[in-house]
């Protein structure tokens, strides 16, 4: 019963923030390029109108996301077809799909997951690493991001300490992170160590 109810809140945060970035984009005399958005929805000035961007009606909507996971968050709904990119003038312009629309209007659409990262540059085990992270979230009903970005995710993923005493040491961890969530996150490091059995 309890994961029934995780899955909806997951199901409903994917929706919000994925309505929360098309609503933004479409905001009126915006110039929609990636580094501008992330910045609207950071609540960071940017190059449109300083005067009046804090006016935007969703101007630091997402300022607890980080800017990494909100570019790949951005990146995840241009590859399901909810964003496209054009460009004008040079500058990579991101404007609603016909797909985002129906998505923004129609909430009987099944629900796109823009949360999990989708960079093919990362390995297996930052995947496995994110799947733990929202296991964790989902647990204790809060953000992903406030488990950890995916800042730690990579550090964890390319330094693979095998201890939590080595996770205390590495470099970019935060403080208190390996006490809190360092065994979970253990369990996957270790398994991706492990040699493969050979039968």
């Amino acid at each position: 019963m309890i994961w029934r109810v995780l899955f909806v809140m997951y199901d409903t945060l994917n929706r919000t923030i994925a309505t929360i970035i098309l609503e933004a984009v479409k905001t009126p005399r915006f110039k929609a390029t990636e580094r501008s958005t992330v910045n609207l929805l950071l609540g960071r000035k940017t190059a449109h109108d300083k005067k009046t961007i804090h006016q935007a009606e969703h101007y630091g909507a997402l300022a607890f996301f980080d800017r990494v996971r909100l570019k790949g968050v951005i990146r995840s709904m241009i590859a399901s077809e909810l964003l496209e990119v054009t460009t004008v003038k040079r500058a990579r312009v991101i404007s609603v799909t016909a797909r985002g629309e129906s998505y923004l209007r129609d909430q009987s659409e099944p629900t796109v997951d823009v949360l999990t990262p989708s960079d093919p540059l990362r390995g297996p085990l930052f995947y496995e690493l994110a799947m733990t992270r929202r296991q964790i979230a989902s647990e204790r009903m809060i953000m992903e991001d406030m488990v950890c970005t995916d800042a730690v995710l990579d550090i964890l993923s390319k330094e693979r300490p095998d201890s939590l005493e080595a996770m205390e040491r590495t470099e970019g961890i935060p403080l208190g992170f390996p006490d809190m969530y360092g065994d979970r996150f253990l369990k996957d490091i270790l398994e991706a160590l492990a040699p493969d059995i050979v039968s």
